[in-house]
């Protein structure tokens, strides 16, 4: 019975010391729960990558931000991808979202692997005409260039933020695939 109570304790201090999530980096700053609701043309922005960068360097480490939006256009922010919130302060937000434009989808081929790559190759002169597009205005794709600036402290967690008209601009691909 001993035994018995013992383990018991046991797995409640190993479920509490579970449910505490990851430990913080050493020098991390107190986070501040942030909530981003992003439209376009009106519409909410789901599927859009979000990254906060901070107006102000640091001599110090800054602590990357960001998040993806839902379907209602809402992300929640966090830091290093696992932590939810961002340090207080002011930032510039950079948004990315691509997709394929084409005569062919490869979602459209099926599912082994070994059936796939004969499709692929019934399928090259199509593919080959598959171009990737941003449906982000360029201006909004970078920290350096983005209009959108949101300052995060105790009473400003929430934002609603505009992203700009809809696009589809074709990404240019280099040899290296930047």
């Amino acid at each position: 019975m001993r035994n018995l109570f013992f383990n018991g304790i046991l797995c409640v201090a190993f479920i509490a010391m579970g449910c505490a999530g990851p430990e913080k980096p050493e020098g991390m700053p107190d986070l501040l729960p942030v909530t981003l609701v992003l439209t376009q043309d009106g519409t909410p922005l789901a599927g859009a990558n979000v990254a906060l960068a901070p107006v102000e360097q640091t001599a110090g480490r800054n602590w990357t931000s960001g998040g993806m939006t839902d379907e209602s256009g809402t992300v929640v922010i966090s830091t290093y991808g696992k932590f939810r919130g961002a340090p207080a302060g002011t930032y510039k937000v950079a948004l990315r979202k691509t997709k394929e434009t084409g005569p062919i989808s490869r979602d459209d081929g099926p599912e082994g692997i070994a059936e796939y790559k004969q499709w692929e190759a019934e399928h090259a002169k199509e593919l080959a005409q598959i171009k990737t597009v941003s449906c982000i205005e360029k201006a909004y794709t970078s920290a350096a260039t983005t209009p959108l600036e949101i300052t995060v402290d105790q009473g400003n967690t929430r934002f609603e933020l505009n992203a700009g008209k809809s696009v589809e601009e074709e990404i240019k691909r280099t040899r290296h695939g930047m």
